[in-house]
């Protein structure tokens, strides 16, 4: 802009000028101008230092790998000492070795350094020590390409590689990085998955299968000049379970096998829960609570409403009336284990059948299931539960000669427990009146609270039962919030969806869910997932209880409610995690993780060269690929710094000869 405007004013001087009756001196005037506007430039040699080139060593141990009786590091030393007089006349040298990190040295060291590190973080060292070279400088990287944690990187600098190591052709690789921890049987889940290969093989299929059933399928292209790939696969779990193995396989195979395939192991849950629903009298809370089930899809439903029970007077003979004897025999006897949550609503068993009769239930809830007790004036009629084989795992205690009390009470919820804590904070929830409490004495040393009354009494609680679990609600008059008011009916229902899923340990209810693979080799970096159920104003904390003692990571917020952790394995052996969810009120979910880390290191998994790894990233750096096994130092592109573009016509004594030559021809016309 400058420049621009100087050219402006020096132009209305030479107009001003070019009256001049003397042809010579109009010619000298246009030709200064000329000279200026052209402004020519001279390619002169720089008197700038030389620039900066880093040599940086790869002393991961694949690097030690012996081919032709010499190793791959004394390899890359031997062609660096043959060109180092050529490079000393170019470049400012500066001296790298690079594992799991970066250590500048002198040139002394920079030729002693052995080959043992347990990584090779190509790519982040790269960035790293580009981003801390001056301007001008370059780097050049004697590596064989294998990159134990190739990641997404940024070159400042231009990125100059050497590749050394026998490359495999056409190898290619499959391994599982991230996985859900629980998944439903029939929804479509997703696993995250890394693919490298070298030489020309671009194309693959990649398939996932269970006992030799295929359930996914995925063909995949690299393209050209892409070595490694991340990608998102999505399979259907087919049958539910604990610890499913799933195997991952590239097809066809290939002349390594081995790195062919992966395998991973989740939890599936039923998409589909089978309840059982049981009311001893009909009322408002069975026929609100029976729609509510009926509503959600994922629910198949078998419920059955007590209208007579056996100490009923009725004037007619059984064979007379229409309705179905209650099957209580056959359903807890024979049926009750097929059933993942049992629902008994003011339900009286001692009419039908002796407490012998639930402990085929109490077996199938240590077993895994689930009961809940719901109240009325039957529920604890002279502690019936209390005195069956449910009574020592019961939530409540039994309150000796208690009766059903029929006072008034207002409602408020827990917000600590996974039940209630998205809604206890509904404020019209203690304006409504209840009504109707069965009796209790409290709550056992292991229950937990889940609703209590403004006073301060227990009104709902929860324990665990073996690998079950249970809920009692000691009222049946809950149905008198759906009815209140907008506010209160979505708090009913979601206090039942709740309950259903924290009941059956559906992941739905699962306050923080985490992914991340069970088995690692040292210098692999863990990669977990942490995904919260209530983004707001939760912080997570991560303890690493690893066999060189404990340690604290820091999690690195991707999105709202989305944490990833990373760290690089150091020790083998048995390492866990210690996940915590803080809220406003403390700590409000806390979770372990296990993996297991192997005597072997990654380095030693795959000890072929990845030269095409080494002209991705040059090329990414607009840096140059300088061969296999040897490159020369003439092969390496001069930096910009080495010459200078001379411009005289924008030197300050040209500018200021040139306003006082116009000066002197304007004056000299305008004088006479």
């Amino acid at each position: 802009m400058i420049e621009d405007l100087v050219l402006v004013f020096f132009a209305l001087l030479v107009f001003l000028t070019i009256r001049f009756r003397g042809s010579f001196y109009r010619f000298a005037a246009l030709a200064v101008v000329f000279f200026l506007i052209a402004n020519p430039a001279i390619r002169k040699k720089s008197e700038a230092p030389p620039p900066v080139l880093a040599l940086c060593l790869d002393t991961s141990s694949s690097m030690a790998v012996k081919e032709g009786g010499m190793s791959r590091i004394d390899r890359a030393k031997e062609v660096i000492r043959r060109e180092l007089p050529e490079l000393r006349k170019r470049f400012s040298l500066s001296f790298y070795t690079f594992d799991s990190g970066f250590r500048q040295m002198a040139e002394e060291d920079f030729f002693r350094a052995g080959a043992s590190g347990g990584a090779s973080l190509i790519s982040r060292v790269c960035a790293e020590i580009t981003a801390s070279l001056p301007d001008g400088g370059a780097m050049l990287l004697l590596s064989d390409g294998r990159d134990t944690a190739p990641e997404p990187s940024y070159f400042s600098k231009p990125l100059h590689s050497a590749g050394f190591g026998r490359v495999i052709e056409n190898d290619m690789s499959v391994k599982v990085l991230e996985y859900p921890e629980k998944v439903f049987q029939g929804a479509v889940s997703k696993l995250r998955l890394r693919l490298e290969r070298s030489g020309e093989r671009s194309q693959a299929r990649v398939t996932i299968s269970r006992a030799g059933g295929k359930i996914a399928e995925k063909t995949l292209v690299f393209g050209e000049g892409e070595s490694v790939k991340d990608i998102d696969m999505e399979f259907v779990p087919d049958e539910p379970g604990e610890n499913i193995r799933y195997r991952v396989e590239l097809h066809p195979t290939d002349a390594r096998p081995g790195n062919n395939s992966d395998f991973f192991s989740v939890s599936v849950f039923k998409s589909l829960i089978k309840v059982l629903f049981i009311s001893g009298r009909p009322g408002w809370e069975y026929s609100n609570l029976r729609a509510l089930i009926k509503s959600d899809k994922r629910i198949d439903l078998t419920s059955f409403v007590i209208l007579r029970n056996p100490s009923d007077y009725v004037p007619f003979p059984d064979n007379k009336l229409s309705l179905i004897p209650f099957p209580v025999r056959e359903i807890f006897l024979n049926d009750i284990s097929h059933y993942d949550l049992v629902i008994l609503l003011n339900f009286d068993y001692t009419k039908f059948i002796s407490p012998d009769y639930l402990s085929p239930l109490l077996r199938h809830i240590r077993a895994g299931g689930a009961l809940m007790l719901i109240g009325g004036e039957n529920l604890f009629s002279n502690g019936n539960y209390f005195k069956s084989p449910l009574g020592e795992s019961l939530p409540f205690r039994e309150r000796h000669g208690g009766v059903f009390s029929e006072d008034k009470f207002f409602l408020r919820a827990s917000p600590g427990h996974p039940v209630t804590s998205f809604i206890s904070s509904i404020s019209e929830l203690g304006d409504v009146p209840l009504k109707g409490m069965s009796p209790a004495a409290g709550t056992a040393p292991d229950a937990e609270t889940v609703l209590e009354t403004a006073e301060g009494l227990p009104v709902a609680a929860v324990c665990g039962a073996g690998k079950g679990r249970i809920m009692v609600l000691l009222t049946n008059s809950l149905w008198r919030l759906f009815f209140a008011g907008a506010e209160t009916s979505y708090f009913y229902q979601e206090f039942f969806k709740n309950s259903f899923a924290w009941l059956t340990r559906s992941p739905l209810l699962d306050e923080m869910s985490v992914s991340g693979r069970k088995n690692y080799k040292i210098g692999e970096e863990l990669l977990l997932r942490i995904q919260l159920r209530n983004a707001g104003r939760s912080g997570v904390t991560v303890r690493h209880d690893s066999p060189a003692g404990p340690a604290y990571l820091s999690p690195v917020m991707l999105s709202p409610g989305l944490f990833m952790v990373k760290q690089r394995i150091a020790e083998a052996g048995r390492h866990s995690l210690r996940i915590a969810v803080s809220g406003e009120r403390g700590v409000r979910a806390d979770k372990n993780f296990i993996f297991t880390a192997a005597d072997t290191g990654i380095e030693d998994e795959n000890t072929s060269a990845s030269h095409s790894h080494l002209r991705d990233i040059s090329r990414l750096s607009l840096g140059k690929y300088l061969g296999s096994d040897s490159f020369r130092a003439a092969d390496i592109p001069s930096p910009d710094g080495d010459s200078v573009l001379y411009r005289p016509a924008m030197k300050n004594y040209y500018l200021l000869f040139t306003a006082l030559f116009l000066l002197w021809l304007w004056f000299k016309e305008n004088t006479q």
